[in-house]
């Protein structure tokens, strides 16, 4: 029982040394976690891509998934961090709907700051941020392979094009029941975190889709 319940002490310490380094650098750490996301995601796709791990090893993108990470911690991390932070603000305006020695808010009240949120969000931030990431993604990934300035430009404006429509639809079908249950019950500092590991499942459909 003491070989066990030193584990299970080990495993709670995992968690308690990363929450305290997001509560300490919020940012850079919600950052660093997006960029490994992010960078798996990529990984994974060209995976299922190539077909088997032989095929991969012959084929991997290094280029294209440190990109992808990158994006993931130069893009999705902060504006996630700041975004859900103004949303917070201007609707809930606590943490997780409580702090310490405040009232519960009733459910009704809770559902109703979440549907808010949700709306505001899906309409929007979505096809906002959506079409940022393509547009980023596609010019570096121009610039990355040598093309010129204007060239790079040329290839994000088209992505956005002929990609956003595909991509919000794909979307609708993961994010807003995600979303809804990070605004009702998750606290506000876990909230990138939470949309981290639903982002596992994500990146496989907006790597696809932006590759």
């Amino acid at each position: 029982m003491e070989v066990r319940g030193g584990a299970m002490e080990g495993k709670r310490s995992i968690v308690d040394r990363y929450m305290a380094i997001l509560e300490r650098r919020p940012l850079y750490t919600k950052m660093a976690t997006n960029y490994l996301i992010c960078f798996l995601g990529d990984v994974s796709c060209q995976a299922m891509g190539a077909g088997s791990l032989r095929a991969l090893s012959r084929a991997f993108d290094v280029k294209r998934a440190v990109l992808y990470g990158s994006m993931g911690a130069l893009y999705l991390a902060p504006l996630a961090h700041y975004w859900y932070g103004a949303l917070d603000s201007a609707i809930v305006k606590t943490p997780a709907g409580q702090v310490d020695g405040a009232e519960k808010p009733s459910t009704a009240t809770r559902v109703t700051g979440a549907l808010k949120m949700l709306f505001i969000d899906q309409a929007i931030a979505s096809p906002i941020v959506n079409s940022g990431f393509l547009f980023a993604y596609a010019a570096f990934t121009g610039l990355a392979g040598g093309s010129g300035f204007g060239a790079a430009l040329h290839s994000g404006s088209a992505k956005v094009q002929s990609a956003l429509w595909p991509t919000l639809v794909a979307s609708w079908k993961i994010w807003p029941a995600a979303n809804f249950l990070n605004f009702m019950f998750v606290p506000l500092q876990l909230r990138a975190l939470f949309l981290s590991v639903v982002g596992v499942a994500w990146n496989l459909v907006l790597s696809s889709i932006a590759n």
